[in-house]
């Protein structure tokens, strides 16, 4: 998928977290965003999930515009910040809540048919977008490189 943003800001209180950010990434290609604390990277970030509205410019993602057309990117996998599942659900809660909103199950259905006798089988989803902030934050076994490799596929 091909992500274009176009001139924009982010203005939070009197404050300017994005001004005028402009990039255009072909499909295929990996993006590295540095920068110092506070530089506005996880806002970018978040801008191109569809989590955040600028407050100027433009985000299009394979000619469609982020808030107008689309309200999130159609393939989209994202790790901003801290990981985490809701504290109040068991883990299996929270399984089933992602399988629910990626329409995998249902509630009342087994995700895994091999509570039946079945064979479970897993789906690989390899995102169009992957949006991934810290990515090597406290990674000593390599997975930069993994992902890195699954992203140029």
């Amino acid at each position: 998928m091909s992500v274009i943003v176009r001139d924009v800001s982010k203005r939070m209180g009197k404050n300017d977290v994005l001004r005028n950010v402009s990039i255009e990434v072909d499909p295929g290609t990996v993006v590295g965003l540095q920068g110092i604390n506070g530089s506005g990277k996880t806002m970018l970030m978040r801008a191109v999930c569809g989590l955040i509205k600028p407050t100027e410019g433009e985000i299009s993602i394979d000619g469609q515009r982020l808030g107008v057309d689309i309200s999130f990117p159609p393939s989209l996998g994202m790790l901003i910040e801290a990981p985490s599942f809701l504290g109040y659900l068991s883990g299996y809660d929270n399984l089933e809540l992602i399988a629910q909103i990626k329409g995998v199950a249902t509630r009342g259905h087994s995700l895994c048919p091999a509570a039946r006798g079945a064979r479970c089988r897993r789906k690989k989803e390899v995102p169009s977008i992957l949006a991934w902030d810290e990515a090597t934050s406290g990674d000593s076994c390599g997975n930069y490189g993994k992902a890195e490799a699954t992203c140029s596929r």
